[in-house]
């Protein structure tokens, strides 16, 4: 049923994050605008950075706050806004 309503409503984005509320014969579809945490590719997509800069700031201790999980890295999207608008400040 997910998937011919997701289909029905035309949401053919891969990796949309779609919920549906079921109203009568309608159905409702809100998309989440972002993911949780990014990856260094993902993070440095929408920092405009090369992956290879953005781990050099890292390892500076002079980029965004990190959280890992296991042996991997990841960025949280508020940690990702908040380095944005420190660079603003600075």
């Amino acid at each position: 049923m997910y998937l011919l309503a997701y289909y029905a409503l035309g949401a053919y984005e891969v990796g949309a994050r779609a919920v549906f509320n079921a109203i009568g014969d309608t159905a409702i579809m809100t998309e989440n605008t972002h993911k949780l945490l990014h990856d260094y590719k993902g993070a440095s997509a929408l920092l405009s950075l090369s992956p290879a800069a953005l781990r050099d700031l890292v390892y500076k201790g002079r980029g965004p706050v990190t959280v890992r999980i296991g042996r991997r890295t990841f960025f949280a999207h508020k940690d990702l806004e908040d380095f944005v608008e420190k660079q603003r400040q600075a």
